[in-house]
């Protein structure tokens, strides 16, 4: 079984994936990422672990995302990276392979955070975990979708709503089988305010109009 380091500063709560519809964030914004959303995109064009997201690919207002992997494998299926894997580019693999990621988001006492992940992997997805930062938020799963693309790959798509708000989180991804690669990785977030405080902002907004 493969060995997560231990993470500072939370306790993680477990959220085994189930089979079940995932819905497709409506909150994206255009261009990606703009407060309180935030984008981050890792293609892995190299063997850089821990691995941050290149320029162009990460809008998060609030701190830099950082992907973390760690594997164990024996002898074909020996842990790292590869420049081309089962037909994909920057792949990294393992007999089982886990990805741990660390996500800033707004500090500000929200009413719940959504989180969506994309990725592209081999292997089975025998768990996730969401941690929030600082600990004790309840993590709610908002499903799963596992698909096919063809070549031995699948794409996999999967959502947690925290509540309430933490200002940061930690997800970890473990796949094993037959061995686990992960290919590309996508996390969008959104931090939703409570009810009350939109009314403000909005009445507050409404009232500088006036005022102008």
């Amino acid at each position: 079984m493969v060995r997560v380091t231990r993470v500072s500063l939370s306790v993680v709560l477990v959220a085994m994936i189930c089979a079940c519809a995932t819905a497709v964030p409506t909150w994206q914004t255009d261009p990606l990422g703009q407060p309180p959303t935030t984008y981050q995109l890792w293609t892995f064009d190299d063997n850089t672990n821990p691995a941050v997201p290149k320029p162009g690919d990460v809008e998060n207002a609030y701190g830099s995302p950082v992907a973390r992997l760690e594997g164990q494998g024996t002898g074909d299926e020996t842990f790292g990276w590869y420049r081309t894997y089962d037909g994909r580019d920057g792949v990294w693999h393992a007999e089982a392979l886990t990805i741990i990621l660390t996500i800033p988001n707004r500090p500000d006492p929200d009413a719940y955070k959504e989180i969506w992940v994309s990725a592209i992997i081999q292997g089975l997805v025998t768990a996730a975990h969401v941690t929030p930062i600082p600990a004790g938020d309840a993590v709610i799963p908002l499903g799963q979708t596992l698909t096919d693309i063809g070549g031995g790959w699948s794409r996999l798509d999967i959502g947690w709503r925290v509540e309430p708000n933490p200002s940061s989180e930690i997800i970890c991804m473990a796949l094993y089988g037959t061995g686990g690669s992960i290919d590309r990785l996508e996390v969008h977030t959104i931090c939703v305010p409570e009810p009350a405080t939109v009314f403000l902002l909005g009445a507050g907004a409404l009232l500088l109009r006036r005022r102008r």
